[in-house]
């Protein structure tokens, strides 16, 4: 069973989405999101391979790794707790320009880390994902996202911070 919106008229361009019922289960926005906040960090453990993390609090970091693969997830896939979709159009624009500026903030932080590598920096790569995974809980209506991302942002900092001393 599919459904079929039209966006537009007239006057503009029109869109046509094609919609069915069970790939409504998965978020093509948020796996094209995971994907490119992926590459910066696949870039830097090829280029690190022996970096250690230097955290030794052993509940942080399965709290954080708990977080990180549980927002993984939840960007892809609704498991089904709550209506998953946008809101209004206004949630779209705000989850699609938002995640937009924030993947560029990220990119950008990663280039600058790359050149001189500092807390403040560091600091950032770990916050950014984490307001990413928010704003995306927050106007997808994925509650268990935005649990699993306060989690994975509390945890992650301190990680970054043990990581990075001043």
């Amino acid at each position: 069973m599919s459904n079929v919106g039209i966006i537009g008229g007239a006057d503009g361009p029109t869109a046509i989405f094609v919609t069915s019922t069970l790939p409504r289960m998965l978020n093509p926005l948020g796996i094209a999101i995971i994907l490119l906040m992926m590459v910066p960090n696949v870039i830097f453990a090829l280029r690190h391979r022996d970096m250690e993390n230097k955290c030794k609090n052993r509940l942080i970091n399965l709290l954080e790794q708990i977080g990180r693969y549980g927002c993984l997830v939840l960007m892809i896939i609704c498991i089904g707790l709550d209506k998953f979709g946008f809101g209004s159009v206004e949630d779209f624009l705000i989850y699609l320009f938002g995640s937009a500026l924030l993947l560029l903030a990220y990119f950008i932080f990663w280039i600058l880390y790359g050149k001189s590598p500092s807390r403040k920096k560091a600091l950032a790569l770990a916050i950014i994902p984490c307001c990413l995974f928010l704003l995306c809980g927050v106007t997808l209506r994925q509650w268990p996202l935005v649990v699993f991302a306060v989690f994975f942002c509390v945890c992650h900092v301190c990680v970054t911070l043990s990581n990075n001393p001043k």
